[in-house]
C-alpha cells in the first residue's frame, strides 16, 4: 500500500471580545484660546461614564471636549487613550494608544475607536487587537463593535485569532456574553501548530460557519468545510471540537484527500488523551491507480500509526489486489502491516500472489516481511514457508522453514537466502534442491540460477529417484544446463544394481557419463560382490569401467586384474587380460579375459589354471558358478588330485563335495586305471563314479565296460549295468600263469583290490551273464568270478558251452580257474552237438568237468542217451575228445528197437 492517510481535527478558538468602561469626574483646565478652556488633572462626569485625564480642553463654540492622557471609566470597562474627544451628544472618540480593559477579563488595543453614548456601543474600523490572558487568546479585526457592558462583541473583516496552539482568520465573528458563544462566519481559515504536545503537526482549515462556546471550550462547525493536516485535506459538513480535551469529531460527507488520493468514511473521532483518531463507517476511496475499502480505521497521533480494520481490500488499475482483515501503517517507519484474523492476507497481481496470516511492508525501503506461514508466487518463483523477507529494491530475500520453486528447480530448507536480481539462492539447514531428475540435500545448498550452478560445500546427498541413483560426499557442484556434476574428495553412491565409492567424482547427468579418479569400489546390491580399482569411467545404465589394480571380490572368491568393464544391461563384468583368483578353501587360479555374470553369479574365463583343497584344475574355458561353488571347465580340461586325474572337453567341478559332472566324454585316471565315459559324474573325495558308456582299462590290460557304471573306487566296488563286458585275467599264484577271462551280462558288480595297482578281484554278473575262460563259456543269470580264490561260480541255472560243441547245463556250476575243473550240481545235463557222434545227451544229479582233459564225470542217477539205447548207471564218464561214455556202478541199458 503506497499512501496512508491520517485525519485530525482543526481546533477553532472563539473570539472573545471585552467591553471596557472607565469613569471619572470633570476637572477645569486652563484655557488656551478664544472660547477654549483647558483644565489639567481633571475628572469629568457624563452620565454613563466618568473620564479621568491629565488635561481637558473645552471648545465652547462647538460644544466639544477633548482630553489628553485620559481614560473613560464605565461600570464594567475602563477605556483609555492618548486623545479622547467628547462631542455635543456625549459620544467619545478615542485616538492613539487606546486600551480597553473589561471586567470579564478581556482587553483590547487600537489606535482609533468611537463610543456612541446614545447606543452605548464602542466602534472601531482601524483594526482592534483583543486578548484574554486567562484564556491565552489574542484577537484582531478591522471592524469592531461592542457595548459598554460587553454583552456582545462583533468583529468583521480581516479577523485574526491567535493562541499558543493556533491562528484563526475569518470575515465575521459575533460573541454573546450571555451564552458565552462566539458565532464565526465566512472564509474561516485556521492554522494550528499542534493538537497536543505529544502529537505535533501543521493543521489548516477552511470553514463557512462555526460557533465556539467559551465556557465549555466546544467548537462546532457546519456546512461543507475543508481542513488540512500535514498535507492531507479533510472534508466534512459537521465538526465538534472540545478545546479542553482536544477531542473532536467530524461527520457528514467526510473524505480525506492527498495528492489525488481520496478516502471516504462516515465519521472521524479524535481523542487527544489517547492520541487516537478513529475512522468510523465503511472506508472507501482511492486515486487514478489505487482503490481501498475497509470497515473502519484508526490513527495514533503519538505513534504516527494508522490502522484499518475489517474486510480490507486494496486494488490497483494494473491488476494488483490486497485482501486483509486488519492493516496498520507507521508513517514514521513507513511500515505497512496487513493481518488476516478470520482469513489469510492475500496479495494478488498479474505477476503473482502472496498468501499469509500477516504481512509487513516498508514503503520507503520496499521491504516485505511475512512473519507467519505464507505462500508466495510470481512469474518465476513460488515459495511456501514459515517466514519470508524480501527487499524489492535489492531483490534480496530470506525464507525461513520454507521452500522456493522456480521454472525448472525447487529448493527448501530451514533458511533460504535469495537474490532475484542476481538469481542467486542459498539454502541453509536441512537444505534440499531439485532440478530436473536430480535432488540435492545438504546443510547448505547454493544455487546460482544465473550461472546454472548448484553447489553444496559441506556433506551432501544427490538423488535421482527415477533412476534410483544416489551420491554422497562432502562438497559438490552441479551445472543444471550442462548436467555436469563434480564432487571432490570421498564419494559414496548407489543405483539399483550396485553401490560405489571413490575419490573425485565427475558426472554428467545429461549424457550419463562420468568418472572417478581414485580408490574406486563397486558393490553389487544383491550378493555383496565388490569391484575395486584405481579409477573408473562409467555411463548410467550402460557400463562402469575400472582401471588399475582391479579386484573383484565375492563371498566365495576374489579375482585380481588390471581392468574391469561392467555392462549394466548385460549384467556382466568383463575383465580383460590376466586374472588371478583366490577362492574359498584356499582355491586359487589364473585365467584370461574373464566375464562375471551378476544374474547367475557366474564367472567365465579362458586358459584357466587353478587349485583348490589339493585339487588342480585347468581348461581352455572356465565357468565358475559361485552360488553352487562349481567350476565348469570346457576344452582340454584337466582336473586332478594326488590320486586322480580327469580330462575331457567339458566338466563341472563341485568344490564343496568334490563331484565332477561331465556332459561330454571324459577320462579318469585313477591309480593304474583309465576310465572313459561319455557322460557322468565322478567324486574326487569318495572316488565314486556314476557314468554312462564307461570303459575301464588297467595297466594290466584288464578292461571293463558297460552302459552305466556306478560305484566307489575308494571302496573298491562298482556296479555296471547295460551291455556289461569285461576282459580280465586269472593268475595262478603257484605257477604265475596268467589266463584271460571274458564275461558280459546285463549287470555286474565288480570288486577291486589294490595290489600294486587296482585289479578286479571279484565280479558278480547278473541277468544274462556270460563268462568265457579257456574254451568254456558259462551262461547264467548270476555269475560270480573270484580271482582271489580263482573261482567262477554260476547260480540260478547255469549253462556251459564248450568250444568242442558240448553243452552242459546244471543248477549250479563252480569253476576252478587254475585247475579248469567245474563242479556241477543239481539237474546236470550234458548234450553233444557233434552230428557225427551218435551220443545225444547225459543227465545226472551232479558232475565234474575237467576242461584240460576234456572229460565230464557224472554221478547220481546218471543216464546217457544215444540214437540206439538209453543207459542208466550210478556213475558215468563222458570223454569229449572221443565222444565216448562209460557207465559204472549199477548199469542198465535199454536199447531202442525201431
Amino acid at each position: 500500500m503506497q499512501k496512508k492517510y491520517i485525519y485530525t481535527a482543526v481546533t477553532l478558538v472563539a473570539l472573545v471580545l471585552g467591553y471596557l468602561n472607565y469613569y471619572r469626574e470633570e476637572t477645569p483646565i486652563e484655557g488656551t484660546g478664544e472660547n477654549i478652556v483647558e483644565t489639567s488633572d481633571v475628572v469629568y462626569e457624563s452620565g454613563e461614564y466618568q473620564i479621568e485625564a491629565e488635561k481637558q480642553v473645552d471648545d465652547l463654540d462647538k460644544d466639544e471636549t477633548k482630553f489628553a492622557k485620559a481614560r473613560a471609566l464605565f461600570e464594567d470597562m475602563n477605556l483609555s487613550g492618548d486623545n479622547v474627544f467628547i462631542d455635543s451628544v456625549k459620544n467619545l472618540i478615542l485616538e492613539n494608544n487606546i486600551m480597553g480593559v473589561s471586567t470579564n477579563g478581556w482587553k483590547f488595543n487600537t489606535e482609533k475607536a468611537r463610543y456612541s453614548n446614545e447606543e452605548e456601543k464602542i466602534y472601531s474600523t482601524e483594526g482592534v487587537t483583543a486578548y484574554n490572558e486567562e484564556k491565552d487568546l489574542r484577537i484582531y479585526g478591522l471592524n469592531f463593535e461592542t457595548d459598554n457592558k460587553m454583552s456582545y462583541v462583533k468583529l468583521q473583516e480581516a479577523i485574526e485569532v491567535k493562541s499558543e496552539k493556533f491562528t484563526l482568520n475569518a470575515d465575521k465573528a459575533y460573541y454573546d456574553d450571555a451564552t458565552k458563544v462566539v458565532d464565526i462566519e465566512d472564509n474561516i481559515v485556521v492554522n494550528a501548530k499542534n493538537m497536543s504536545d505529544d502529537a505535533k503537526g501543521d493543521i489548516t482549515g477552511e470553514f463557512k460557519k462555526a460557533k465556539y462556546n467559551t465556557e465549555t471550550g466546544i467548537l462546532e462547525a457546519w456546512e461543507p468545510f475543508v481542513m488540512n493536516y500535514n498535507g492531507i485535506d479533510l472534508y466534512g459538513e459537521r465538526l465538534w471540537y472540545d478545546e479542553n480535551t482536544g477531542n473532536f469529531r467530524v461527520w457528514e460527507n467526510v473524505r480525506a484527500e492527498q495528492d489525488g488520493f481520496v478516502l471516504y468514511m462516515d465519521e472521524i473521532d479524535y481523542v487527544e488523551a489517547e492520541n487516537l483518531v478513529t475512522f468510523k463507517g465503511k472506508l472507501h476511496g482511492g486515486d487514478d491507480i489505487y482503490k481501498i475499502k475497509a470497515d473502519n480505521g484508526y490513527y495514533n497521533t503519538l505513534t504516527k500509526v494508522a490502522e484499518l480494520k475489517g474486510n480490507i481490500v486494496i486494488t490497483s488499475t494494473d491488476g494488483k489486489k490486497i485482501v486483509a482483515d486488519k492493516g496498520t501503517y507507521d508513517t514514521e517507519s513507513n511500515e505497512l502491516v496487513a493481518v488476516g484474523v478470520n482469513r489469510d492476507v492475500i496479495y494478488t497481481s498479474p505477476e503473482g500472489k502472496v498468501v499469509s496470516k500477516k504481512a509487513r511492508y516498508n514503503t520507503e525501503t520496499e521491504e516485505l516481511f511475512l512473519d507467519q506461514k505464507y505462500t508466495f508466487e510470481d512469474e518465476e518463483y513460488v515459495s511456501v514457508g514459515e517466514k519470508l523477507y524480501y527487499n524489492n529494491l535489492t531483490g534480496k530475500g530470506r525464507a525461513t522453514k520454507g521452500d522456493i520453486k522456480g521454472r525448472d528447480f525447487y529448493g527448501r530448507g530451514d533458511v533460504i537466502d535469495f537474490d532475484t536480481f542476481k538469481k542467486y539462492h542459498v539454502v541453509t539447514g536441512n537444505g534440499y534442491f531439485k532440478q530436473g531428475e536430480y535432488e540435492l540435500t545438504g546443510d547448505r545448498v547454493i544455487y546460482n540460477e544465473a550461472a546454472n550452478e548448484a553447489n553444496i560445500p559441506e556433506e551432501y546427498l544427490v538423488v535421482n529417484p527415477g533412476k534410483r541413483e544416489k551420491f554422497r560426499g562432502r562438497g559438490v557442484t552441479y551445472n543444471t544446463v550442462s548436467g555436469a556434476l563434480y564432487s571432490p574428495g570421498r564419494v559414496n553412491g548407489e543405483n539399483p544394481q550396485y553401490t560405489f565409492s571413490g575419490i573425485d567424482l565427475h558426472y554428467n547427468n545429461l549424457t550419463g557419463e562420468g568418472r572417478i579418479e581414485r580408490d574406486v569400489k563397486l558393490r553389487n546390491r544383491d550378493d555383496g560382490t565388490t569391484l575395486t580399482g584405481n579409477r573408473s569411467e562409467f555411463k548410467r545404465g550402460e557400463y562402469a569401467k575400472l582401471m588399475g589394480n582391479v579386484v573383484l571380490k565375492s563371498e566365495d572368491y576374489t579375482a585380481y586384474g588390471n581392468e574391469a568393464d561392467y555392462r549394466e544391461k548385460e549384467g556382466k563384468v568383463y575383465i580383460p587380460g590376466k586374472i588371478r583368483i583366490d577362492g574359498k578353501d584356499s582355491a586359487k587360479g589364473t585365467m584370461y579375459d574373464g566375464v562375471f555374470e551378476l544374474a547367475t553369479n557366474t564367472y567365465t574365463g579362458k586358459n584357466f589354471v587353478g587349485k583348490t583343497e589339493g585339487v588342480d584344475a585347468k581348461g581352455d574355458v572356465i565357468k565358475y558358478y559361485l552360488d553352487r561353488e562349481v567350476f565348469e571347465l570346457i576344452g582340454n580340461l584337466d582336473i586332478r588330485d594326488p590320486e586322480t586325474r580327469i580330462t575331457g572337453e567339458q566338466a563341472e567341478y563341485h568344490t564343496q563335495n568334490g563331484d565332477v559332472y561331465a556332459q561330454k566324454p571324459f577320462t579318469i585316471y585313477y591309480s593304474n586305471m583309465v576310465i572313459d565315459s561319455t557322460r557322468g559324474k565322478f567324486n574326487l573325495k569318495s572316488k565314486n563314479l556314476d557314468g554312462e558308456n564307461v570303459v575301464i582299462v588297467t595297466d594290466k590290460d584288464e578292461r571293463l565296460e558297460g552302459n552305466q557304471v556306478y560305484g566307489s573306487f575308494l571302496e573298491k566296488k562298482v556296479d555296471i549295468t547295460g551291455d556289461v563286458r569285461a576282459k580280465l585275467y586269472n593268475i595262478d599264484e603257484k605257477t604265475g600263469k596268467r589266463e584271460r577271462v571274458d564275461y558280459n551280462g546285463d549287470t555286474a558288480r565288480v570288486y577291486f583290490i589294490d595290489d600294486n595297482g587296482y585289479k578286479a578281484t571279484r565280479s558278480e554278473i547278473r541277468d544274462n551273464g556270460v563268462f568265457k575262460y579257456q574254451g568254456m563259456t558259462l551262461y547264467s543269470d548270476y555269475v560270480e568270478v573270484d580271482f582271489q580264490d580263482n573261482l567262477a561260480l554260476g547260480r540260478q541255472g547255469s549253462r556251459i558251452l564248450m568250444d568242442n560243441g558240448t553243452d552242459i547245463v546244471s543248477e549250479i556250476a563252480d569253476m576252478n580257474l587254475n585247475t579248469e575243473v567245474v563242479e556241477l550240481l543239481n539237474d546236470v545235463e550234458i548234450t553233444s552237438l557233434d552230428p557225427k557222434n551218435g551220443y545225444k545227451k547225459a543227465t545226472a544229479d551232479k558232475g565234474i568237468i575237467r576242461n584240460k582233459e576234456q572229460v565230464a564225470e557224472l554221478e547220481g542217477r546218471v543216464r546217457a542217451e544215444t540214437d540206439t539205447a538209453t543207459i542208466d548207471a550210478d556213475r558215468g564218464i563222458y570223454d569229449m575228445n572221443t565222444d565216448r561214455f562209460r557207465a559204472m556202478g549199477n548199469v542198465f541199458i535199454n536199447y531202442n528197437i525201431n
